[in-house]
Formats: structure tokens, C-alpha cells, sequence
């Protein structure tokens, strides 16, 4: 029975219906009781108090959980810096104000350059280290109000607020200038280079997924083409609605054999005689209207359309090779191979298939190839030159001078020609450099046996210092612009 029962029931028996106490006896009792209950309350509430504090220190130390683990959410383990979620979070009021303010926010991703060659080589506890000190000198380099992230890997995000282009190109020389001083870890000193994609608001994006990606699109292309900083560009995005759209086209139109070949003529350097033409691939749309070859051969190499695109303008020029032979005119066609066709086996057998259908001799085909297309597989490039050179086909060195091409290599390789590269021709009547990069290419392809072109001739000086100088062809709008195949007939007849 309870305190409080026993204090019911003595108070019963204590009192009579006139509330006079009955017994002294039973009035020891109550007191009695009076007294456990009052130990009990204090007991209970020291119980309460030690229940209290535990309650507390249990809530303080969810807080603390729930804040390591908020931190863990949205900052990134090994730099201490905002992760990608973070980042986010502060994109995203920046979005909702700037449609008012029509501000204009900048969006950097920088990814560092052969990286994972450092990790190979150190190991990977060497590589957090570095960039640990990276996120140091980024934090103490950006400026008040700007974000760092580490969003993966290598990669590092910089949000600048109310910052147009100007001011993000600035930034992204700072961050690139904080990394030449060297790192210096476990005795061991490295140097650190990175290339930087810029993306901007609302221009290149007007939501936190799309900046990012149009960011990464800007950064790829500028290790790509081994540039310091590139800004976001639509025709380099594969995945951009436009570039899709265009891809969905050149399928079709590839699938139709709908491209048209244009024809440039190359004369000798002497007697001006014609004898070769130049293979360019056009490609008039229907409603774009006419897209120049940068914009779709690297859309077809990046999304593996180059072999049937090499194919068709292959088939296109040996055919018109065939037509000009039963015309009476004996012209060898140059067409241009992509560094992707080195990496397909059966192009040697499509070729001489084709050779062989239109009854062409081998000798009246030129394929030709940039120097860095050689040069970024050398000994893949040897293997399928090789086979080529096997049933006759020349072999021609496109834009040379531009590359980092080794003589050793190119004494090796199954080459014919060397075309030098335009930018140097065209200027060299007021470029004394120029002219000299011109004279000693052809003094070099004539001690390796080489036939020399100069590409982008246009004008009667230039011609004429390059015949001084002993090159055997020349090419370019002194000459003729590239042309379809019936206005080449007829400008050859007419001249």
C-alpha cells in the first residue's frame, strides 16, 4: 500500500463524523506517514534531478551529432572545404535575387593537370597532402565573399558573386599564379599547374546543375586544348540541345550520303601545271545553311561518326577520281584523315576495296594526316601507314610545323609529302621569322625525300618566293578556292 493509501485509511480511523480524533495510537501513524511521504518526495526529486541532468547531457550530445554529422553532409572530409551540396545551398539564393537584380554571377572549375600521374607515382596519401595545401592557398588567395568547393577527385569550384567576365578571368589567373610557388612534401618538391572553366549566370545557365556542368564542360575543353582558362562554349558541349540536334543531322545525312566534296587544285610551284586536288568535305543544311567542317568533324570524331564520314568522302573522291580518268584528266586527290581512323583496323582494306571498284591506281591517292595526329600515337600511326603505303598510297604530312613532331619519327614513317601549314605562308612576305620556318621545312623535307606544299597561298609574291625557294606545290586562293567537281572542270579547261 502507497503512503498515500495508509494516510486515507489511519485518517479514517482516526476521525468520527464529527471529526474529532478517536485514538492516539493511529494519530503516531499518520505521522508516521506523513513523514515517509515526505521522504519519498525528496528522494523522488533527487531522482528527478540526476533523470533531468541525463535528459540534458543526452540532448546536448545529439546536438553535437546532429551537427557533425550536418558537417559531414556538406563539407568535404580531407580539405575542410563546402562540398558540392554546399555549394548548391549557396547558388541557389543567389539564383532567386539575381532574377531582380538581373545580377551576374561567375562559376570557375579547376582541375589540375596530370594529377593522377602524381598519385602513380607518390601514392595517394602524397596527393591528399598536396591538396590539402591546395585548399589553403585557394581560401587565402580568393576574395571576401567568394566560395571554394571541392566538388571531387581533383576538381575545386570557386562561386564569385555579382562578378561578370573580366573579373572571373582575373580570379582564375590569381588561383593559377597561388599554385607556381612549389610543393614541397615528404623531401619531396613537385610543381602543380591547373586548367580552369569559367561558366556564367544566367548566360550559361540559370540553375545550380546546369552552371556546374556547363563549368566542367569549359574545363574539359581547356585541357583539351591545353589552355590556362577557357569559358563555357556551346559547340564544344556534346550534350548541349543545339549540338544534339545538329549530331541527329549529320546522322541523317550521313546515312543519305547527302555531304557534298569540294575540290581545291594544288600547282606546281614551276610550271604552274595542275596535277592534284585537295578532298574538303561541305555540308550545306537545309535550314542552318552552310556549317563549316570545324563545327561537325569534331562533333563526328567525339561521338564515333568519323570512320563513316571518312568513308563517304573517301568513296565520293576515289569515284571522282574514276570520272576525271575516263574524262582524260589525270588528277590525284589528297583526302584528310582523322587521328580516330589510325584506330580503325579494317581502313587499309575499305581503302583498297574502293581502289578496286573504281579501277583507280593506288598512286593517285593521298591521304593526309596532321603532324599531331601522328604524333599522339606514333607507333599506331607507323602500324597502319604501313599497310597503307603497302598498296601504293601516298602519304602526306598535314599542317607541319605546328606540332611536336620528332625527326625520328617522321624518318620512320611511310611519309611522301609535307604540307606546310598555312599560318606560316600567309605571312611570310612580312614575318622574316616565318619566311625562315618556311625556307628550312622545305630545305628539311627535300633532304628526306619529300615533296613540300604550301598551303594558303594568296597572292602572286608569295607564289614566287616559294618557287625561289624550291617548293614543289602551292595551293590557295591565288589559285582557286575549293570548288564542286563540274566547276573544277571547268576552271581546269578555262586556264
Amino acid at each position: 500500500m502507497t503512503p498515500l493509501a495508509l494516510l486515507l485509511f489511519f485518517g479514517v480511523l482516526l476521525f468520527d463524523g464529527n471529526a474529532r480524533v478517536t485514538s492516539p495510537i493511529p494519530m503516531a501513524c499518520v505521522l508516521l506517514v506523513i513523514v515517509l511521504q515526505a521522504v519519498q518526495h525528496v528522494a523522488v526529486r533527487r531522482r528527478d534531478g540526476r533523470l533531468y541532468r541525463a535528459l540534458e547531457d543526452h540532448a546536448v550530445n545529439l546536438e553535437r551529432s546532429r551537427e557533425a554529422l550536418e558537417h559531414q553532409t556538406l563539407y568535404d572530409p580531407l580539405t575542410d572545404l563546402p562540398n558540392r551540396a554546399l555549394l548548391s545551398q549557396r547558388l541557389e539564393p543567389l539564383f532567386a535575387r539575381a532574377g531582380v537584380a538581373q545580377a551576374q554571377h561567375a562559376l570557375l572549375v579547376l582541375g589540375f593537370d596530370r594529377f593522377r600521374d602524381i598519385n602513380n607515382a607518390f601514392g595517394h596519401a602524397f596527393g591528399d597532402s598536396m591538396l590539402q595545401q591546395i585548399a589553403h592557398r585557394f581560401t587565402a588567395t580568393l576574395p571576401a565573399g567568394a566560395t571554394t568547393a571541392r566538388i571531387g577527385g581533383d576538381e575545386f569550384a570557386v562561386l564569385l558573386p555579382q562578378t561578370d567576365l573580366t573579373q572571373a578571368w582575373a580570379v582564375a589567373d590569381l588561383l593559377q599564379t597561388s599554385l607556381r610557388a612549389p610543393f614541397t612534401l615528404s623531401q619531396q618538391t613537385l610543381q602543380c599547374t591547373a586548367s580552369v572553366g569559367i561558366a556564367l549566370f544566367p548566360d550559361d545557365g540559370t540553375d545550380t546543375a546546369t552552371l556546374l556542368r556547363h563549368a566542367g564542360v569549359a574545363l574539359h575543353s581547356a585541357k583539351r586544348q591545353r589552355r590556362r582558362i577557357t569559358r563555357y562554349d556551346p559547340a564544344e558541349d556534346n550534350n548541349s540541345p543545339d549540338r544534339l540536334a545538329l549530331l541527329a543531322d549529320l546522322r541523317q545525312v550521313l546515312d543519305q550520303n547527302g555531304l557534298d566534296v569540294y575540290y581545291q587544285p594544288q600547282a606546281d610551284a614551276s610550271d604552274e601545271q595542275v596535277a592534284s586536288v585537295e578532298a574538303l568535305v561541305r555540308w550545306n543544311h537545309p535550314t542552318r545553311g552552310f556549317i563549316a567542317p570545324d563545327q561537325f568533324i569534331p562533333l563526328a570524331e567525339s561521338t564515333g561518326l568519323i570512320g563513316l564520314l571518312t568513308q563517304r568522302v573517301l568513296d565520293t573522291a576515289i569515284s571522282q577520281c574514276h570520272a576525271w580518268l575516263e574524262a582524260g584528266r589525270r588528277l590525284a586527290v589528297a583526302v584528310n584523315l582523322s587521328a580516330w581512323n589510325l584506330h580503325d583496323d579494317t581502313l587499309p582494306d575499305m581503302i583498297a576495296q574502293l581502289l578496286a571498284l573504281y579501277q583507280v591506281p593506288a598512286t593517285l591517292l593521298r591521304l593526309e594526316l596532321t603532324e599531331s595526329a601522328v604524333m599522339n600515337d606514333p607507333a599506331r600511326a607507323t602500324e597502319v601507314l604501313n599497310r597503307l603505303a603497302a598498296l601504293g598510297i601516298e602519304v602526306s604530312i598535314d599542317d607541319y610545323g605546328t606540332g611536336y613532331s620528332s625527326l625520328a619519327y617522321l624518318k620512320r614513317l611511310p611519309v611522301t609529302e609535307l604540307k606546310i601549314d598555312r599560318s606560316f605562308v600567309m605571312d611570310m612576305g612580312t614575318d622574316p621569322t616565318d619566311a625562315i620556318i618556311v625556307a628550312s621545312t622545305i630545305g628539311l623535307g627535300h633532304s628526306l625525300g619529300l615533296r613540300v606544299v604550301a598551303e594558303g597561298v594568296e597572292d602572286r609574291d608569295t607564289w614566287n618566293v616559294l618557287a625561289a625557294l624550291g617548293c614543289d606545290l602551292v595551293q590557295g586562293y591565288v589559285l582557286s578556292r575549293a570548288v564542286p567537281s563540274a566547276a573544277l572542270l571547268d576552271w581546269l579547261n578555262k586556264s
